[in-house]
């Protein structure tokens, strides 16, 4: 059912009518199936008997980013300065809240200017020196800011290259840079430093060492990030608690600029995503309003020991109208995980629950309501 309508490349996105420019979503399901073990699902939901049931969900999800009606307002800004020891400062006006944005963008600019990554430093979100920034939200960071930054490498790099051009005596255009060095092309071993570039008389006494570039990137379109997570429960019908196995994350996030992070916020929405589905609630006073379980004493987070087994499949089909091809990734970790959760139950007990966290009273009411049907 899922294949039948997913998305491909050149179908229209209802959401906005434009067409799909790249899918990962077809192999995400496949592969996921595949390490999920879906042919080992009950064919007809809660069909096996015992106790103890086993059972396979899954979930398909995709997200549109950065805006919902219009792209005029995404857009991204970012400014770099490069140091007489050619060392470089990205200025960024969004924040990193724990999703390795510092990282990324810093990939970004070394890629795009052929530097080193060890030498460029980034601020975020300081107002006294930072550009205007929009917020972290919507998993449009990658995306929107990462093109500024791209933008403004780039112009970093081109200004290099004319530098060097006039020391080396050799267009510009037969010159490229990596790892901070400017060479001939074809001649890699033989080059001249950032550091030299900017310390070399000619520049350094005319203050053309002095250099800032800026760049503000206007998002062309959505590049909506497509994917599916599956879940492998155990289901205890006399007691109602569940014990997830193990999880499955396999999703499009167009090139992964950093497949450590793109893994590690995978694994983290899989562990949030299970607490929703099972233990996470807040409770609040019927009169009051007031929090009833505000410490993690009485709100249940699930520790590392209380974790499944857990698999990450990174699909990179590269998006033309994207930096590098990158999506973002990082509220899509947790979007499938808690249906998942959910689909699974179903699978192994023929019973619907529609309210979450399916705690074990939760759980043994839909069984007693599915007994009585």
């Amino acid at each position: 059912f899922r294949l039948k309508n997913a998305l491909n490349v050149g179908d229209i996105i209802p959401i906005n009518g434009k067409p799909v420019t790249s899918s990962g979503l077809r192999e995400a399901v496949l592969k996921g199936s595949e390490a999920i073990g879906w042919e080992r699902r009950q064919r007809v939901p809660g069909s096996e008997g015992g106790v103890k049931r086993r059972g396979i969900g899954m979930a398909c999800y995709s997200h549109y980013a950065p805006m919902l009606k219009s792209t005029e307002r995404s857009v991204g800004n970012a400014v770099l300065k490069i140091n007489v020891d050619g060392s470089l400062h990205l200025l960024l006006g969004v924040p990193d809240i724990g999703q390795g944005l510092r990282t990324i963008m810093a990939q970004i600019a070394a890629e795009a200017l052929g530097g080193r990554l060890d030498e460029i430093s980034v601020t975020l979100a300081d107002t006294s020196v930072t550009p205007w920034g929009t917020t972290t939200a919507a998993s449009r960071s990658t995306q929107e800011t990462g093109g500024a930054v791209e933008m403004a490498a780039g112009r970093m790099k081109g200004r290099l290259l004319e530098l060097a051009s006039e020391i080396m005596d050799i267009p510009s255009d037969r010159l490229d840079s990596k790892d901070g060095v400017v060479f001939a092309k074809g001649v890699p071993e033989q080059g001249l430093t950032f550091k030299d570039i900017l310390n070399h008389p000619d520049v350094y006494q005319s203050g053309e060492n002095v250099i800032v570039t800026k760049a503000t990137y206007n998002v062309p379109t959505f590049i909506p990030p497509y994917g599916t997570a599956y879940a492998d429960v155990e289901v205890d019908t006399e007691t109602g608690k569940v014990k997830v196995l193990k999880m499955v994350a396999a999703s499009d996030v167009g090139r992964a600029i950093n497949p450590q992070s793109v893994e590690g916020q995978l694994e983290g929405g899989m562990q949030m995503g299970i607490g929703y589905a099972l233990t996470e609630v807040l409770r609040l006073h019927p009169e009051t309003g007031a929090p009833l379980n505000n410490s993690f004493m009485d709100y249940k987070v699930l520790r590392a020991d209380d974790m499944p087994e857990m698999e990450v499949i990174i699909v990179e089909p590269v998006d033309p109208n994207s930096v590098y091809g990158a999506k973002g990734i990082g509220e899509m970790a947790v979007i499938p995980m808690a249906p998942a959760v959910r689909n699974a139950i179903y699978n192994a007990t023929g019973a619907r629950v529609h309210d979450l966290p399916i705690t074990p009273e939760v759980l043994l009411k839909a069984l007693r309501e599915r007994g009585k049907s």
